[in-house]
């Protein structure tokens, strides 16, 4: 970057001994957007459209320009299927800055080629796995997600990012219909990272491509079966799936809870996450599956449940009884307290707490006053006994004082309360209103000396 303030004109000189640009070199070698590949493609935007600002201009339609064009996609696909997973990590975050930044990725039907071209490399490499699994089907363990599946895994995240970051009407409806049934198939993949990265597709893609009639559709059927029982069309084809690499029952039942949860924290996560919990028989059937699953006995399907509980909290409805409102700001939380409660005592493992920290996280960035309730407030003294506590989960212990910082509003852009002193949040003065015996002075106490010093978090960081 700093040598392109001073020589813009680098950023068009091609390699002698590859005739590659050195945006694409960047792209191959993991460069960062910010330090590299977004000021190149700014320095140097004429085969790549936007005349330097993203916007929609023509490329240059030369050879030599089409030949850029096609080294750069060749480099972004050769970047997310690398070894090393800081390189994928860049190229997906690359390919969704590219969509956003317009020029040829801006152009009709430009961003549907390269989302179908992703799609078919993932589909046509299907879901053959190793053995390296755990009696109950969840891949598990250093090395155990093939090469194969961390390719699936990254193209099929590359398209998320695609889709939610590009320009409105870029993407098709008809393409937008692959990325759903691409992701409800792959939800079901034997390998877990595959399953995460399916489930990240179908909200990017509800999200963005999607209506609310489509949300609906896919929680009701994928994720909540309510038009039909546990073997749902989607769950059949999982098993059918299951049944050509011999999977047994039991391990295609964890299969399905995991991927279905998977799903239901993406969309509830979505702008469309308030109307389905708007409505009775998606709200109920959600509360009771994350009821159910957060008492399963596989650690890592309680994880997927913990973490969904953020988006049910967050999108819930308030109660309609006036009665209710004087006590919990939504229906869920009184229902899901029981279980929340439960995932924070000292014999429940590191990995579900962590899950249920970063869950009760997005739950409170979602609806700022949340847990500033009498229903909330157990769930409050819960979190302050696990951050303040001086075990050996030092990770558990920093992820409930983030929660803890983002419920009582501490951030510098948050209201101040009603009590005098710069520590004095408006969900603090709240906490302290409503606690009872020694709470308020002890939370006082710990945001003056812990929370206080925590700066102001940006989004990734959550």
């Amino acid at each position: 970057k700093d040598i392109l303030d001073l020589y813009p004109e680098a950023a068009s000189i091609v390699d002698p001994s590859t005739g590659k640009l050195p945006i694409v070199m960047a792209i191959e070698n993991g460069k960062s957007w910010e330090t590299a590949v977004g000021p190149l493609l700014e320095a140097y935007p004429r085969p790549f459209g936007g005349n330097g600002d993203g916007g929609m201009a023509l490329p240059d339609d030369g050879d030599a320009a089409s030949n850029h064009r096609i080294a750069l996609q060749a480099a972004l696909m050769g970047a997310l299927t690398s070894g090393e997973g800081y390189i994928r990590e860049e190229a997906i975050r690359t390919a969704g800055r590219l969509a956003n930044w317009g020029g040829v990725w801006g152009m009709n039907e430009a961003l549907d080629v390269v989302v179908s071209e992703w799609l078919d490399v993932v589909i046509n490499q299907g879901d053959s796995s190793n053995d390296a699994s755990s009696p109950e089907g969840i891949i598990v363990g250093p090395g155990a997600t093939t090469d194969m599946m961390r390719m699936q895994s990254s193209i099929l995240s590359g398209v998320a990012e695609i889709v939610i970051k590009s320009r409105p009407g870029s993407i098709s409806d008809r393409v937008a219909r692959s990325c759903l049934d691409c992701g409800s198939e792959f939800l079901f993949s034997r390998d877990k990272v595959v399953r995460e990265a399916s489930a990240r597709v179908l909200g990017a893609t509800l999200e963005s491509v999607g209506d609310s009639d489509d949300a609906f559709t896919v929680m009701r059927e994928l994720v909540l079966d309510i038009s039909g029982d546990e073997a749902s069309t989607f769950s059949a084809s999982s098993a059918g799936k299951s049944g050509k690499t011999g999977i047994g029952r039991v391990e295609e039942d964890v299969i399905i809870k995991h991927g279905k949860l998977l799903a239901c924290n993406s969309i509830l996560s979505i702008k469309w996450g308030s109307q389905l919990m708007a409505s009775k028989d998606i709200s109920d059937a959600t509360v009771a599956l994350l009821r159910r699953r957060s008492k399963d006995r596989n650690p890592v399907i309680r994880s997927a449940a913990y973490r969904a509980i953020g988006p049910l909290l967050g999108r819930s409805p308030s109660p309609s009884d006036h009665k209710l409102t004087a006590t919990t700001t939504t229906l869920a939380l009184k229902e899901m307290r029981h279980d929340i409660l439960k995932g924070t005592r000292a014999s429940e493992q590191v990995d579900v707490q962590l899950a249920l920290a970063r869950g009760l996280i997005s739950a409170a960035r979602m609806h700022p006053n949340l847990f500033l309730c009498k229903a909330g407030m157990p769930i409050l003294d819960a979190a302050l006994m696990l951050a303040m506590s001086k075990s050996t989960r030092p990770n558990v212990q920093k992820q409930f004082q983030i929660f803890l910082w983002v419920a009582l509003q501490m951030g510098k852009d948050n209201d101040q309360g009603q009590m005098d002193g710069p520590m004095m949040s408006a969900g603090l003065d709240k906490y302290i209103k409503l606690a009872e015996g020694e709470n308020g002075r002890i939370m006082m106490k710990f945001v003056t000396s812990t929370l206080a010093k925590i700066e102001d978090l940006e989004e990734e960081q959550f």
